[in-house]
């Protein structure tokens, strides 16, 4: 046995290194690299996507300030008296469902004062008082949800990119704020939150469950509570009062919610997309993503965070067990799933992390591991955990303190230069359009239709999703009164379009023949032929009638809802329980199953 042990000279283990030398040439190739990195560690590229950390740590941090005006704004700058003691207890074993950090509190002390505020603010028109009982405005409830949504899906962003390394998309989507069928994913530990990737043992290669946790720095765990203790509890009445319990349930337990449908894979990819375009200037998504982001881990922490488990393994020894055991069945802290050592190693990982991307509380943006190694000159670092510190390595942390410092500022110089120079380009352009002659078609005169005076607030959609082009060159000039009618329905729809036409001669027809109302009929158009303009113009049309429209699916119905509540056009959702319409109603979706009922035939 002694001849097989690594590390001895024997013939076994001659052979055995032979074997994986040749294996070693058979399966290796000579493709080129996939991944690059400057050398200043400053731009990351893989493939064809190309990162710069100075525009990746700005537009982190500029997501935060975001986020926080946004809940803000929402909350009318208050906090309703928001009061969360420095320790809050939170039994991280305890399964029970329902069970969350939050069953400590109430930490307000007024739950609904947010949705008092909101329902005194005229602006918002969120209803009106009938018989000593406030009737909600569907139609205002929808787009105040917008407002939320948008709180929620940036918030999801930066959760899932500054905790620590960024989980799978399939794996994050699911994460739940209160136990469930499935345990929760986010923790409370004193005055900080731990959110956690869980996996079970038969979704795991080795068949055993995995707990994987990241500390979420102090900026981020205050805007969780507010939005957790502040927003998320009027966010479940309003969709009781949408959606029915089922919607509720969605936002009382699972972390990520838009517009009362659980945000899936495929939007959350494109939600990393959006931010990457936005914030970051980089055409990045969640795929190319996580190769830089590993990239990122291996050229700014190393392996420096690497902890020798034989010696840890050692000690255990002498207890009679391994390390492993030690951390899954002794001294397990109190309420935690695993051993405090065990969590601290993580939690300093995480701050490592912040520290990467710039966000660490009192410590400048991390150096690439290459240059504090020339920093500290020959031969291998100083483990700054061994104490106490000597004089030469308090001096080289202040070094590299010092030079992170001047390199963030100089990066974050060459960041805001370029932010300005877009603006003032931006605006250079705005200036300049506003002395172009105005190319709208002419008014129709008063006995011709409607006019812009009419006091409708048309808000515009997203141009491609409802089939219309904005200019379209090659299209004859059409100069017949009812055609220059249409065109002036188009540029209500589309006010800010110099000149909106129809996308098809087919789909102007039908639209023709449903503002005559004159024959029933039938109009076949292709998948983004713009049928939806047919039931919209109509409504911007005749604002005093009602359109009923039939939806085959419940998933076409709330896309077509949130449109239609997008040109602010009062829309109402009819069911048996739901068939009072509230007053100004505009269109009225119904759906299959509800259209074949008896209520609704009579």
């Amino acid at each position: 046995m002694l001849n097989i042990r690594p590390g001895i000279i024997s013939p076994w283990n001659t052979i055995e290194n032979y074997q994986r030398y040749c294996t070693y040439l058979a399966k290796s190739t000579m493709t080129p690299p996939t991944t690059r990195v400057s050398d200043d560690g400053s731009i990351i590229t893989f493939r064809d996507a190309r990162l710069e950390i100075p525009l990746w740590r700005d537009g982190l941090a500029r997501l935060l300030d975001d986020l926080d005006m946004a809940i803000s704004e929402l909350c009318h700058n208050q906090d309703f008296g928001l009061s969360i003691p420095p320790v809050v207890t939170d039994d991280w074993a305890n399964e029970a469902r329902g069970y969350s950090w939050l069953s400590s509190g109430p930490f307000l002390p007024e739950p609904r004062a947010l949705l008092q505020a909101l329902m005194s603010e005229n602006s918002l028109n969120l209803g009106y008082v009938e018989n000593d009982t406030f009737i909600f405005n569907t139609a205002a409830v929808w787009k105040l949800f917008e407002r939320f949504s948008n709180i929620n899906k940036l918030l999801s962003l930066a959760l899932f990119f500054i905790p620590g390394q960024s989980p799978r998309v399939a794996e994050f989507v699911d994460q739940k704020h209160r136990n469930s069928t499935r345990g929760r994913n986010l923790f409370r530990d004193e005055e900080s939150f731990t959110v956690v990737i869980r996996r079970g043992k038969t979704e795991n290669a080795m068949g055993l469950e995995t707990f994987q946790p990241s500390k979420v720095p102090p900026r981020l765990c205050r805007l969780l509570e507010r939005v957790f203790c502040i927003l998320r509890p009027i966010e479940e009445d309003l969709a009781f009062f949408l959606k029915g319990v089922e919607a509720r349930n969605l936002y009382s337990e699972y972390m990520w919610v838009q517009n009362c449908t659980r945000v899936l894979e495929e939007q959350m990819c494109k939600d990393i997309g959006w931010f990457m375009r936005t914030y970051c200037s980089a055409d990045i998504g969640p795929r190319k993503w996580r190769q830089i982001n590993v990239e990122i881990a291996r050229i700014y922490m190393g392996s420096e965070f690497e902890i020798n488990e034989y010696t840890l393994d050692a000690i255990s020894s002498q207890r009679g067990h391994t390390e492993g055991t030690a951390h899954t069945r002794y001294a397990a802290e109190e309420g935690n799933l695993m051993s405090s050592d065990l969590l601290l190693r993580y939690d300093r990982v995480s701050e490592m992390w912040w520290e990467v991307q710039g966000l660490r509380p009192n410590h400048p943006p991390m150096l690439p591991l290459r240059l504090r190694h020339q920093l500290a000159g020959p031969g291998q670092p100083y483990d700054l955990t061994t104490t106490p510190a000597p004089a030469s390595v308090i001096g080289q942390t202040f070094q590299e303190s010092l030079a992170a410092m001047i390199l963030d500022s100089l990066q974050s110089v060459d960041v805001r230069v370029r932010k300005t120079v877009r603006e003032a380009v931006a605006e250079g352009l705005a200036s300049s359009s506003r002395i172009i002659p105005n190319l709208r078609p002419l008014q129709l005169p008063d006995n011709s239709g409607p006019t812009s005076e009419n006091g409708m607030d048309v808000s515009q959609p997203e141009v491609n999703n409802e089939g219309v082009y904005s200019m379209n060159v090659d299209e004859p000039v059409i100069n017949n009164e009812e055609d220059r009618y249409l065109r002036h329905l188009l540029t209500l729809h589309f006010p800010d379009s110099l000149n909106p036409s129809f996308k098809s001669m087919h789909q102007r027809e039908g639209v023709k023949m449903t503002l005559s109302r004159e024959h029933n009929f039938v109009c076949v158009l292709p998948t983004g032929g713009g049928k939806s303009l047919l039931y919209t113009l109509a409504a911007l049309n005749e604002p005093n009638f009602q359109t009923y429209v039939v939806i085959p699916n419940k998933a076409l119905l709330d896309d077509q809802r949130r449109r239609a509540a997008e040109l602010s056009l009062v829309v109402h959702e009819w069911t048996v329980p739901n068939c009072k319409l509230p007053p100004g109603s505009q269109i009225i979706f119904v759906s299959v199953e509800s259209a074949t009922t008896e209520q609704f035939r009579t």
